[in-house]
């Protein structure tokens, strides 16, 4: 009787479709007997992976997605299928955004600038399928754990020495105005405007502005 192949199965978030494609095709080709299911982005993971008859060994998953961001799509997975590791493939390099993934429930994170070829990312597929976290610099993988040992009093520290003009700045790039727009409306100058962003920065601990929605987004704000 012939020997029935067995697949390791692999979910891949990510709206850009030639690049699952390109990352599939390598994978496949691998004596692993990977086999690659694709989504468009985590509307389309949450909406189809519950009818599908499949548990994904592992769920490559991109950041910034229409419809649902990897956040919030990692977010979902672990209320709905807290064994199934997940492991964050973007582009992403703040440490704090990093940090957000994983208290999302991310089991590691690995830079997509970094998979040409992507050896670098089979060793990150193997690692959190066995179990382990997983973060291609040593360096951040001792901040990431650092930094969940923090208590919540001690994120709030920051966010607390914020002064209501600074609040202000915050509340106009949560509502994604523009520069211009912003310092018009705090009557503000251009250069004054960034000044007190880059304060907000300083203060908070973070370098973008995707880690400032997501620090945000933690204080209840969005």
């Amino acid at each position: 009787m012939p020997r029935r192949n067995t697949f390791i199965p692999i979910a891949f978030v990510d709206d850009h479709t030639s690049f699952r494609n390109y990352l599939s095709f390598y994978l496949e080709q691998l004596p692993n007997n990977f086999k690659i299911y694709h989504y468009d982005d985590g509307k389309d993971f949450a909406t189809r992976f519950p009818t599908e008859n499949y548990v994904p060994a592992i769920v490559l998953m991109d950041v910034r997605m229409p419809n649902l961001n990897g956040y919030d799509t990692t977010t979902w997975i672990k209320q709905h299928y807290p064994t199934i590791p997940v492991l964050v493939f973007s582009e992403i390099i703040d440490s704090l955004a990093i940090v957000s993934l994983v208290r999302c429930g991310a089991n590691g994170h690995s830079n997509k600038g970094d998979c040409y070829p992507p050896t670098r990312l089979l060793e990150a597929m193997e690692k959190v399928m066995a179990g382990e976290l997983y973060f291609d610099e040593p360096e951040l993988y001792t901040f990431v754990k650092k930094s969940l040992a923090t208590p919540k009093e001690e994120l709030k520290k920051g966010f607390d020495s914020l002064t209501n003009r600074e609040m202000a700045v915050i509340r106009c790039i949560l509502i994604q105005k523009s520069i211009k727009e912003s310092a018009k409306e705090l009557y503000l100058s251009v250069d004054g405007y960034k000044s007190r962003r880059k304060s907000i920065f300083k203060k908070l601990g973070v370098h973008s502005i995707d880690a400032l929605l997501e620090f945000a987004k933690k204080m209840g704000l969005r």
